[in-house]
This record gives C-alpha cells, sequence and structure tokens, in this order.
C-alpha cells in the first residue's frame, strides 16, 4: 500500500514538473513608458504576421496558417499571447524569416501589456 502510494506521488511530482517545464513562454510584466515599443510591437505584428493571419485572407493565400488564428482580432492575440511570442522567439514564426531581438522584445512588451490597440 505504501509503495502504491509512493508510486502515485511521484508520478504526480514528475508530471507537474515536466508540466512545468513545457510549458508557454511567459511574455512577462509591461514596462512602465512603453508606448512607443508598444506601437512598433503591433506595427510588426500587422507588417509581419498578417500578411497569413488575417480573416480576409482564405486558401493558399493563408500560407497554412489555421483559419481560426486571425490576428486582425487583437481578442485572438491576446488570448494566444504567449504562445504567438514562443513561436516568434524560437524563430519558427514568421515563415519569411527570424526578427530581430529588437523586433522580438517590441512585440514581447505589446502582448505583455495586452495587446492594445495603439496604432493611429
Amino acid at each position: 500500500m505504501n509503495l502504491r502510494r509512493f508510486g502515485l506521488v511521484t508520478a504526480l511530482l514528475l508530471g507537474s514538473t515536466l508540466g512545468f517545464a513545457c510549458g508557454e513562454t511567459d511574455v512577462g510584466e509591461c514596462p512602465a513608458d512603453s508606448t512607443e515599443t508598444q506601437v512598433r510591437g503591433q506595427q510588426l505584428v500587422v507588417d509581419r504576421c498578417m500578411g497569413c493571419h488575417a480573416s480576409t485572407l482564405t486558401g493558399s493565400d493563408r500560407n497554412n496558417a489555421p483559419s481560426n488564428l486571425n490576428f486582425d482580432d487583437l481578442s485572438v492575440v491576446r488570448n494566444e499571447g504567449n504562445e504567438l511570442f514562443e513561436e516568434i522567439d524560437a524563430g519558427d514564426m514568421p515563415p519569411s524569416g527570424p526578427l530581430s531581438s529588437a523586433d522580438k522584445e517590441s512585440i514581447r512588451v505589446w502582448l505583455a501589456c495586452g495587446a492594445p490597440d495603439v496604432i493611429d
């Protein structure tokens, strides 16, 4: 009985540790006085992501982007922000080539601040 309980506890601890290690990237906190960086971050998403991730695109124009992942809907960006940044940070997106460290940081800040609509 004790061996069985030990096995269960060990499995739970291992599972929670692996789950934590495989979790999504956290975009962190919104820095104070970051409005200019947020504008740049949103503009980068518009310029570099919405060529595939826009609700107005269909079929091959989406370049295999999932049809439900449209960044012209900011609620989608807010809900998927950590995963979006993980893909960008790893260099997996955009498919046209990885972004610079400065560009990645601008997108991270914009996402950390809640992906507000800051473009005029």
